[in-house]
């Protein structure tokens, strides 16, 4: 069981080192698609976009940039979806001698509930660490950004966007947590994998923290 909605990968690379066959391989050899030259050309001023059958999967490609995005009902596991992903682009990355400028993670959880069981919902769901620390004003959103400063020069060093609070939607109503993990440093390729992972696993630490214990035992139950 789980409350995710979505998961997304973005990384930002020197576009301006690749040349269209590289890039065409690289396409080719993770989706099967042949990209035509027109359209690599193309992607300096619209991206170009791929989208699973299922709706479950989109990806958008710009020279210099790319966004994975996961539905979250479909979601296994970070190296289920992104792990052939990321050491297809480790690949082309270095083939092109070039370095990742920033990698991101994010991921979007939604508890749909009945408006008049706001507040109960709100204690029932956010940990009291979480509201202590960043607290809730009204029905609004908010949001709180970590940064790791022990050691500016490590790889692995990041910084965290916490945002949660609660929405409409038409009649609904929604509570949310959105968790963005972001590396501080460039990434050389053969380190995408593994700052990447590393990302992902502060994600998993930084929900377990902004969640009840309720809302942990919950996701260990089977589906009905």
């Amino acid at each position: 069981m789980t409350f995710l909605s979505m998961v997304t990968l973005q990384i930002y690379y020197d576009g301006a080192k690749g040349d269209y066959d590289m890039f065409r391989k690289f396409i080719f050899k993770y989706t099967g698609l042949q990209l035509s030259k027109e359209r690599y050309d193309m992607m300096e001023m619209s991206s170009l976009r791929l989208k699973a059958s299922n709706g479950g999967l989109t990806m958008k490609f710009t020279k210099g940039f790319i966004e994975f995005s996961i539905n979250g009902n479909i979601y296994v596991s970070f190296e289920n979806h992104f792990g052939n992903f990321i050491r297809e682009l480790e690949t082309y990355l270095a083939d092109i001698n070039s370095n990742a400028d920033s990698i991101s993670i994010e991921k979007i959880n939604l508890w749909s509930i009945d408006k008049n069981s706001l507040h109960q919902a709100k204690d029932a769901i956010f940990s009291k660490d979480l509201q202590e620390m960043i607290p809730l004003s009204g029905h609004s959103l908010i949001a709180k950004e970590f940064i790791d400063d022990d050691n500016l020069r490590n790889i692995n060093n990041s910084k965290m966007l916490v945002k949660y609070g609660s929405f409409c939607e038409g009649e609904n109503v929604n509570l949310i947590l959105d968790t963005i993990c972001s590396s501080c440093q460039l990434v050389i390729p053969n380190n995408l994998y593994s700052v990447a992972a590393n990302l992902n696993q502060k994600l998993f630490d930084a929900y377990n923290w902004c969640v009840t214990d309720s809302v942990i035992d919950a996701m260990r139950k089977e589906p009905l």
